[in-house]
C-alpha cells in the first residue's frame, strides 16, 4: 500500500491535484481572453507542483515537498492579485514576458565572463534578427513597467500584503524558503534537531502541511474555475472541508 492511502492529508491532497487534471480536460475550445489563458498556464503548473509534492511525500520527504509547494503559493498570490482586476492585469503580466527575457540578455551582456564568451558573440551575431525582435517588443511595451523589476511593479510581499495574506508571507512562506535556501535552521535540522531547542515547525504527519499546501492550490482552482464558467466549486470546497474536518480531528 502506498504511503499516500496511509495518511489521510496527502489522499485528500491527492484528490485535490485528480481534480485539478479534471479541471484542466474540462475547459471549452474557442478563442480565450488575457485571464483564461493565464489562469489555465498557473493550474497546468500547479497541477504538477502537486504531483511533485505527493512523489515527494510518498519517500517520507515532507520537506523537499514544501519546498516545491512554495511555488503554489507564489503562484496563488499572483492569479488572486490578478483575478481582482482581471483582464488588465492578465495582460499586463502576459506582455512582461520580452521584459524578462531582454533584462535576462542584458545581464548576460553585462557579465565580463559571458560578454566575452565565444557562445554569447556567435549568438549575437547567428540570431542578429531575434535579438533586434526581443529589443523592439520590449521598446514597445516598457513603459508599462516602471519598475522592470516585478510584471505588477510589486514585490512578492507587497502582493501578499495587498491581498490581506502578509502573515503566511512572513511566517510560513519565509519558512519554507529556509529550507529552499539552507538556512543555518534548516541545515540544523537535518543532524541533531530535538537538541537544537530552536523555534520550529516540526510536521509529525502530513495532515498540516497537506491544510496549508491545498489551501493554497484552491485558490488557483477557484480562479480557473470563473475563468471558464465551471462547476467545479462544490467539489473544491468539499475537499477543503475534509481536510480541515481531519485537522480538526487530528
Amino acid at each position: 500500500m502506498s504511503r499516500v492511502r496511509e495518511q489521510p492529508g496527502l489522499e485528500l491532497l491527492k484528490q485535490l491535484e485528480s481534480l485539478a487534471e479534471e479541471m484542466l480536460r474540462a475547459r471549452t475550445g474557442g478563442e480565450a481572453s488575457a485571464f483564461q489563458v493565464v489562469s489555465l498556464g498557473f493550474l497546468a503548473r500547479s497541477w504538477r507542483d502537486l504531483q511533485g509534492v505527493l512523489l515527494l511525500c510518498r519517500e517520507g520527504l515532507t520537506e523537499q515537498g514544501l519546498v516545491v509547494a512554495r511555488s503554489i503559493w507564489e503562484a496563488a498570490v499572483t492569479l488572486e492579485y490578478i483575478r481582482r482586476a482581471p483582464e488588465e492585469r492578465a495582460r499586463l503580466y502576459i506582455e512582461y514576458d520580452p521584459v524578462l527575457r531582454w533584462r535576462m540578455l542584458q545581464k548576460a551582456e553585462r557579465n565580463p565572463e559571458l560578454k566575452a564568451s565565444a557562445a554569447l558573440l556567435e549568438a549575437r551575431e547567428s540570431r542578429k534578427q531575434e535579438f533586434e525582435q526581443l529589443h523592439q517588443q520590449f521598446r514597445a511595451v516598457r513603459d508599462k513597467y516602471p519598475n522592470t523589476r516585478y510584471w505588477s511593479g510589486k514585490s512578492l510581499r507587497a502582493l501578499a500584503q495587498d491581498l490581506g495574506v502578509e502573515g503566511d508571507y512572513d511566517f510560513v512562506y519565509s519558512w519554507i524558503s529556509e529550507q529552499a535556501h539552507v538556512e543555518v535552521t534548516a541545515i540544523g535540522r537535518q543532524f541533531k534537531p530535538k537538541e537544537l531547542n530552536a523555534v520550529g515547525i516540526d510536521f509529525p504527519d502530513y495532515l498540516a502541511p497537506a491544510v496549508v499546501i491545498a489551501s493554497w492550490a484552491s485558490v488557483i482552482l477557484e480562479a480557473y474555475n470563473e475563468a471558464f464558467k465551471l462547476a467545479f466549486a462544490p467539489r473544491i470546497k468539499s475537499i477543503l472541508t475534509g481536510l480541515a474536518e481531519e485537522a480538526s480531528a487530528g
